[in-house]
């Protein structure tokens, strides 16, 4: 009632609030995952981020700024990441990785004679997703991208067969075999002159390059 009064003045800051942010790129098994980390903070009363607190999904967590994972079993997980700065403010971001089946390339031939055309059989299998590409090199310099090619090689070699299948979620495998493509053999025979009644005797001189 005396009309006494008093003021106080005082500063406040605000902080600046981190943004959470990172590189996440879909892995194929057995890959590791490695996510980026590409947070940021205004340049403001010194602020820098000094925390990272990542979540992958599947129970395993990280505190690392560019972590790396192995996930046991393919499937979609929710990976989380919060960054926390030396003031105490912090910022969260989810985002989500495909962790894809693997292919199993595989393949098979007949015996092959030259120069007959090899017939190459694909027996490439996944799991949770289906097959989209086959590269072929049969190590003579020629590829085919079929799925199920025939070839037929200039000369009878062993030659080094290479298979890369690649799924619909570009994860690849790659397989290589030795496949020989047999030499023909060169029927021949003789028979020395003899007199009669003497029994005609034949003499196999056939031959085969190699086996």
């Amino acid at each position: 009632g005396y009309g006494c009064g008093d003021t106080l003045t005082d500063s406040v800051f605000l902080y600046p609030k981190p943004n959470a942010a990172f590189i996440n790129t879909d892995r194929c098994e057995p890959e590791a995952y490695l996510p980026i980390d590409t947070s940021s903070v205004a340049n403001a009363a010194g602020a820098v981020i000094n925390g990272w607190h990542w979540d992958f999904g599947d129970s395993y967590t990280s505190t690392t700024q560019n972590p790396s994972h192995n996930y046991g079993l393919p499937g979609s997980f929710g990976v989380v990441l919060e960054v926390t700065t030396n003031h105490g403010c912090r910022d969260t971001l989810v985002q989500v990785m495909n962790y894809n089946h693997k292919p199993q390339a595989a393949f098979s031939w007949p015996t092959n004679c030259w120069p007959q055309a090899a017939i190459f059989t694909d027996g490439s299998t996944i799991s949770g997703s289906f097959l989209d590409e086959w590269h072929w090199d049969f190590g003579d310099g020629n590829t085919d991208t079929l799925q199920n090619p025939s070839h037929a090689f200039t000369i009878a070699d062993t030659y080094a067969v290479a298979l890369i299948v690649t799924s619909s979620e570009a994860c690849r495998d790659t397989l290589v075999q030795s496949m020989v493509s047999n030499p023909k053999p060169v029927a021949s025979f003789e028979v020395p002159l003899r007199c009669m009644p003497a029994a005609l005797l034949f003499q196999n001189i056939s031959t085969v390059g190699t086996g």
